[in-house]
C-alpha cells in the first residue's frame, strides 16, 4: 500500500473540517492549461525533483485518477508558491480519496500554505461525498506531519515496524496524538 519509505496516515469524515485562511496577498486556484509547467517550477528540489512537464502530463494530467477541479494552487503575484491534489485511486471510488503532491516552495513556508492546501483537497472530497481521505508521508517531513495531524489525519500501522517508527515520529514532534 506505502512504499517502504512512507507512512500512511488517514482521516475519517469530513464533517468537523477547520476553517483556516492565508496570508494576505496569496490567491488560490484551481489547474488551468499549463499548469505542467507551473506544477515543475513549485517542486524543482522537492520529493518530484527531476519530473518535467512530459513525465506530469503522463502521470497525473492524463491519469484516470485525476480531474483538474482537485489540483490546487496556491500563487502570490504570478508565480504559484505551492500545490496540493485531490487523487482518486481508481474511477469508480468514492470511498477513500487520496491528498498528493503536496508542496510549498521553501522561501513560502511556515505560512500555513501547506494546511490550506490540504484543507482544500479536504474540502473537495467532502463535496463529492467521499468518507475517507488518506496521504503518504515520509518519516523525516515532520512538518508535514504536524499539519496532517492538525487537520485530523491518523496515523495508520500495517505492522509492528511501522507503530514503532509512528511511536518514535510522534515522541520526536512531542504530540498527544497516539500510535494506531
Amino acid at each position: 500500500m506505502t512504499r517502504p519509505s512512507r507512512l500512511l496516515m488517514r482521516r475519517e469524515g469530513f464533517d468537523d473540517l477547520p476553517t483556516l485562511s492565508m496570508e494576505f496577498g496569496y490567491l488560490l486556484r484551481s489547474a488551468r492549461s499549463g499548469d505542467d509547467e507551473v506544477w515543475c517550477q513549485v517542486t524543482d528540489g522537492h520529493t518530484y525533483d527531476g519530473w518535467n512537464p512530459d513525465k506530469f502530463r503522463s502521470e497525473v494530467l492524463h491519469a484516470p485518477q485525476f480531474d483538474p477541479r482537485g489540483l490546487f494552487f496556491v500563487t502570490i503575484g504570478s508565480r504559484a508558491a505551492g500545490t496540493g491534489c485531490a487523487w482518486i485511486p481508481r474511477p469508480d471510488e468514492r470511498d477513500t480519496g487520496v491528498l498528493r503532491l503536496l508542496v510549498v516552495k521553501e522561501e513560502h513556508r511556515r505560512k500555513g500554505l501547506g494546511a490550506f492546501l490540504a484543507l482544500q483537497v479536504l474540502q473537495y472530497f467532502k463535496s463529492r461525498h467521499f468518507r475517507a481521505c488518506h496521504a503518504e508521508i515520509k518519516d523525516h517531513g515532520l512538518a508535514g506531519i504536524k499539519t496532517f495531524l492538525s487537520l485530523g489525519f491518523k496515523p495508520v500501522c500495517a505492522n509492528d515496524t511501522q507503530r514503532r517508527r509512528w511511536d518514535h515520529i510522534l515522541r520526536r514532534i512531542d504530540s498527544p496524538s497516539k500510535t494506531c
